[in-house]
């Protein structure tokens, strides 16, 4: 009887070994795994992205007589050189119900669409193209884009959802979720769906197909306004436009003043001081934006240093 009892306290205390082993193992388990998750968070908002991504939204405008190609990059005189590019290959304009069904729109969706010879046609690699697009700096694309979007369209509901995720002026909010979904767009594209603040706020580098074509691609920084208005003439007059007509183009399309501009506003003074004045939010900026600086030369803002 006493052997009994013996191994019966033996089990019990065996048992209560393995059982608290056990826990102590999957708390550990489940520690790690929590610190696991808090680090890759932290590594999400916080880490630079570096990778180079092609964005499925990514589109040119060409004019497929003269061989020229503008590369549709948003906030940058986009709306303006979109209505250049339409008026000067003269076909539909781009606001008409039917434009994306041109051949002369084309993104990753609509390629296939385009027949067999026109798309060898339209391949960057072609040396008879002149493919060109604007450049801005990233901090003042992405103010114009935030004012513009998060804050005028912000309770617009466009789309039967408010713009910018809801965040409206909450710059932290919006720009937290706006890295998170650069992040999964490159862990794995199919995870999540290219979304309107996405075609306005990713990087520049991930439009044009610049992971393989950057270097056959004229970029035109948005800043020399002068030099962007002397290439596109110098362009277009060398590939046969008339000299007149492309004057009166930029006088009358991109030297106008756009309805929905932010450029001299003062909500948009307000923003660009937030964000200089706040280093973590201007740091994250940068994060989003670090493919940017290295791929068009930007200089990194000196308020990091």
């Amino acid at each position: 009887m006493e052997q009994k009892i013996i191994y019966l306290n033996l089990f019990i205390l065996i048992f209560f070994i393995l059982t608290f082993y056990g826990i102590s193992k999957l708390e550990f388990k489940t520690n790690l795994f929590i610190e696991t998750v808090q680090s890759e968070a932290i590594d999400l908002l916080y880490d630079p992205i570096v990778s180079l991504h092609n964005m499925a939204y990514s589109y040119v405008i060409k004019d497929y007589n003269k061989k020229i190609a503008y590369c549709v990059l948003p906030k940058n005189l986009s709306t303006k050189m979109k209505k250049f590019m339409e008026i000067l290959k003269g076909s539909k304009i781009i606001h008409n119900k039917s434009y994306k069904n041109d051949s002369d729109f084309v993104n990753n969706k609509t390629y296939e669409l385009v027949s067999y010879n026109k798309r060898k046609e339209i391949i960057v690699n072609n040396e008879e193209w002149f493919w060109f697009t604007i450049q801005r700096n990233p901090i003042e694309r992405f103010i114009s884009s935030f004012v513009d979007k998060c804050i005028n369209e912000g309770f617009q509901k466009k789309f039967g959802y408010e713009t910018c995720y809801g965040c409206h002026k909450d710059i932290h909010c919006f720009l937290s979720i706006q890295i998170m979904r650069a992040r999964l767009l490159i862990k794995n594209s199919s995870y999540i769906e290219e979304s309107y603040e996405d075609r306005h706020f990713m990087p520049q580098a991930w439009f044009c197909n610049f992971k393989n074509y950057k270097d056959k691609i004229l970029t035109l920084p948005f800043e020399e306004k002068e030099n962007i208005f002397y290439q596109l003439k110098k362009v277009t007059v060398k590939r046969g436009f008339d000299e007149n007509f492309i004057v009166n183009l930029i006088k009358n399309i991109l030297m106008k003043k756009t309805p929905h501009t932010t450029s001299k506003s003062e909500i948009r003074k307000k923003i660009k001081k937030q964000i200089y004045d706040d280093k973590n939010l201007l740091r994250n900026i940068y994060n989003l934006y670090y493919i940017d600086y290295k791929v068009f030369g930007y200089q990194r803002p000196k308020e990091l240093d």
